[in-house]
Order: structure tokens, then sequence, then C-alpha cells
């Protein structure tokens, strides 16, 4: 009997600090985010935007980005994840997160960056809780982004 009484214990320990959480990995968006651009998946798209920007309004942006971006992805560089956080009495209420895919390489030819701007965690105003915000980069000669579309707005 204790055994198991340790065992269940055991168990119980480790399902609590595994992590476990209902919310995509940045990195997962990411990879979501250039899905839908190679498959012109604005639906999908529109469905990452938190509830506090219209989805009306992102059809005309999505459809310019989308007219933009040549072909589909067959490489990327790397993803970085930028953020910052708000704590106040040892809670998070605040949790933004900027990642920026570079150098995705399409069977094109072409080469883009993607950043966006997404709030993991907002206790203020929580509508505003997923992406916001989406940029199309190129890269010129110098090797320098260069903004081709926005999707979204600043909130």
């Amino acid at each position: 009997m204790k055994k198991i009484l340790c065992l269940f214990l055991i168990l119980a320990v480790c399902f609590c600090f595994s992590g476990c959480s209902s919310k995509p990995s940045t990195i997962d968006i990411a990879k979501d985010i250039l899905y839908c651009f190679d498959n012109r998946d604005d639906e999908g798209l529109k469905r990452l935007f938190c509830e506090a920007i219209s989805k009306d309004s992102l059809n005309s942006q999505i459809e310019t980005a989308f007219d933009i971006y040549d072909g589909k992805s067959v490489s990327y560089s790397s993803i970085s994840t930028p953020s910052q956080k708000s704590i106040r009495n040892g809670e998070t209420v605040l949790s933004q997160i900027n990642p920026l895919i570079r150098h995705i390489k399409t069977d094109t030819g072409m080469e883009y960056a993607i950043k966006f701007y997404t709030y993991r965690i907002n206790k203020k105003n929580p509508e505003k809780v997923g992406v916001y915000f989406i940029s199309l980069y190129t890269y010129n000669d110098n090797k320098e982004m260069v903004l081709l579309a926005e999707i979204g707005k600043v909130i």
C-alpha cells in the first residue's frame, strides 16, 4: 500500500510541475503564421488574431500581404522570441512576445522575414491576448529588412 501511495505522490508532483498549458507555444504560432502565408489561408490567419482586432478590417491587409508573398517557404534561419513581462505581487499580469522569423526562403527564390506581436497574458485587457500585428519584410542588397506589408494594428 505504501508503494502505491508513494508512486501516486510522485506522479502527482510530476504532473503539477510539468508546466502543462492550453496555450500554443510561440514557436507553434510562428509556424502557423508561416503555414497561413504558404497556403494563402486567410481564415486561419484571422483566427490567430486577438478579439480586440476586428476580423473584417484584416481582409484587405491579408490580401495585400498574400499578393506580395511569392511562393511557399522551403526554409528559414531562425525564430527569435524577444519578450517582456510585468509582474505584480508575484503574479504575471502582462506578457508580450514579439517573434521574428528570419530569412524565410521560398521555392521561387524570394527571401522574407515575418515579425509578429502577441500578448500571451494581459490581465487588464484579456481581449488583447493573441496576435495583434504582423509585418512582412524582404531584404535589400545590404541585408537590411525592408517593410512590405502590415496586418492588424498596434494596440
